[in-house]
């Protein structure tokens, strides 16, 4: 399934079927999106499509366009020995439900090595392991999946200014100083503490933009002429809006030191073609930064930067942002059209999936729970939530899979005889329904800290004592209590492994099937 937009009238759009091949080519990999973000960011994707060959990333049918949106997909199918099944990775990716992706393998991931994508920068066609990535942390998934791309782009400008010595200037003026790109680059200029950071806004985005923090002082448009034109300034317009940036430098005249575009949040404003006094508008290309950054750093140094930088910025948008998921072809009508229009509400971050709506959706709620067999099982049982459809819930590890131990500490030293060496856990997930079935027993639960949804099963010991467990999920780590008892036992997704934590002992498994 995919949505797609005319590109002659971004109002205008359609909603269409499509199946994954039946079989893959050899290298190919076949990713399920799993959940995508929605921002003004893609809206200057659309714009800038045809100059900047955005409408290449994912062709189709004319007039028709497929918007690139960074989301985080699973590989559910791989024809390629590098790349497991199972494995999250962040990317761009066309708004879908799957995608199918020529990859090579990379350091931290893999990229997209189709004919089609080879004019198009690395950093469009790299799709990388989250697992693997320290700015991630599952209990921020949301806010990661908002900023990490666009974070980027923000970061490379202000480190252009910095290249540049900020071009003399007092004070950074940015437009559209609500979108989420305007924020982090605000972030990275107060961190820097170079220039006044002036953020200018819609009316009724104004104390939104206050209440962030990140700026010196916040003006609505109608306010430019009130700046002060003696002062040394840089514009950097993330609106596209060429009549608010005419105004801008016929104001400052030769103290606009520099103006640059990067986004175009007001795609629908009219242009300004007179001649503007000061320095020529640029348009700032991120992937010609990074490249030279990368050079400069090497690109180790270059990524342990960003990430260091990145998750500072998601910590402080947790006391901003609200994270909103909603999914099918109808939510993901209703977001782009708001986002087109600009009716969002600014401190929203849309979540979006395109597979998880319609007549055909299956809640975690639909399936009955599972329980051990008298006895205990001896033939692992048919999974009991594939049929399962919804999203997992903001917070949750990505566990699913089947896992095989392969080492085990004591006490902190390793110990190659432990009975649970070569054991195997299968582990379902959807929702906040998790179900281990391992060792001849089912275990079934809500992580949602009740002991009445919690497992109300059997032991493993003896298949036969009844337990009672609360589950949640606490910063990443499923964890779990049995009722009465001071114990707890997790597990956690650290790189490739799933690290599981037992009365006693701790484990490492390696999944041995997606």
């Amino acid at each position: 399934m995919n949505f797609e937009v005319d590109r002659t009238d971004f109002h205008h759009t359609r909603v269409v079927g499509s199946m994954p091949p039946a079989v893959l080519a050899n290298g190919q990999v076949l990713l399920e999106l799993e959940s995508f973000a929605f921002t003004a960011n893609n809206i200057t994707y659309a714009v800038a499509g045809d100059m900047l060959d955005y409408w290449g990333f994912f062709p189709t049918e004319a007039p028709w366009g497929r918007i690139p949106v960074m989301g985080i997909g699973r590989v559910v199918r791989s024809a390629n020995a590098d790349i497991a099944i199972g494995g999250r990775y962040f990317g761009f990716f066309p708004m879908s439900d799957h995608h199918v992706v020529d990859a090579a393998a990379a350091v931290g991931g893999f990229t997209d090595r189709a004919e089609h994508r080879a004019p198009h920068a690395s950093a469009y066609r790299s799709f990388n392991l989250v697992a693997s990535d320290p700015a991630y942390d599952v209990a921020l998934e949301g806010e990661y999946l908002i900023a990490r791309g666009l974070f980027i782009t923000s970061y490379l400008v202000e480190d252009f200014l910095h290249d540049q010595d900020y071009f003399g200037v007092d004070s950074v003026l940015v437009t559209s100083a609500s979108s989420r790109t305007s924020i982090a680059l605000a972030h990275r200029l107060r961190a820097r503490g170079v220039a006044r950071v002036i953020g200018l806004t819609s009316a009724p985005n104004v104390a939104f933009v206050a209440s962030t923090g990140l700026y010196d002082s916040v003006l609505t448009y109608d306010d430019i002429e009130s700046l002060d034109p003696s002062s040394r300034s840089a514009v950097v317009d993330m609106a596209g809006d060429a009549g608010v940036r005419g105004r801008i430098h016929r104001h400052f005249g030769d103290n606009l030191a520099y103006s640059c575009s990067v986004g175009a949040t007001h795609w629908s404003a009219p242009a300004d073609d007179d001649a503007l006094p000061g320095p020529t508008p640029s348009f700032f290309f991120a992937p010609t930064q990074m490249k030279k950054r990368s050079q400069d750093w090497g690109r180790e140094e270059f990524d342990a930067r960003i990430a260091a930088a990145l998750s500072e910025f998601l910590r402080h948008s947790m006391g901003w942002m609200v994270i909103e998921r909603s999914s099918g072809p109808a939510a993901v009508e209703a977001v782009y059209r708001s986002t087109l229009d600009g009716a969002n509400r600014p401190e929203i971050g849309a979540i979006l999936s395109l597979s998880d709506g319609g007549p055909n959706a299956v809640a975690a709620d639909d399936i009955p729970v599972a329980h051990t067999p008298a006895g205990g099982w001896t033939e692992m049982p048919p999974p009991f939530l594939s049929t399962c459809t919804e999203p997992l819930v903001n917070g949750a590890p990505d566990m699913r899979g089947t896992w095989q131990v392969v080492s085990v500490e004591v006490n902190g030293a390793d110990d190659p005889t432990h009975a649970a060496i070569g054991k195997i856990q299968r582990i379902e997930q959807c929702g906040n329904r998790v179900i281990v079935t391992a060792s001849g027993i089912v275990h079934d639960m809500r992580a949602d800290g009740t002991e009445e949804n919690g497992v109300r099963d059997v032991a493993e010991f003896d298949r036969s004592t009844e337990i009672s467990v609360v589950a949640t999920f606490e910063h990443g780590v499923h964890v779990l209590r049995p009722a009465g008892l001071p114990i707890e036992v997790t597990r956690r997704i650290d790189g490739d492994q799933l690290v599981w934590t037992y009365v006693g002992f701790t484990a490492c498994l390696e999944r041995v099937e997606g």
